[in-house]
């Protein structure tokens, strides 16, 4: 659905170098 869409993007353009507490929420 368009949220995994934009979530997956989302993912792509930030990757993180460290774990995040906000993507742990998630």
């Amino acid at each position: 659905n368009v949220t995994d869409e934009v979530w997956k993007v989302y993912i792509e353009n930030q990757k993180p170098n460290e774990p995040d507490d906000d993507f742990s929420v998630l």
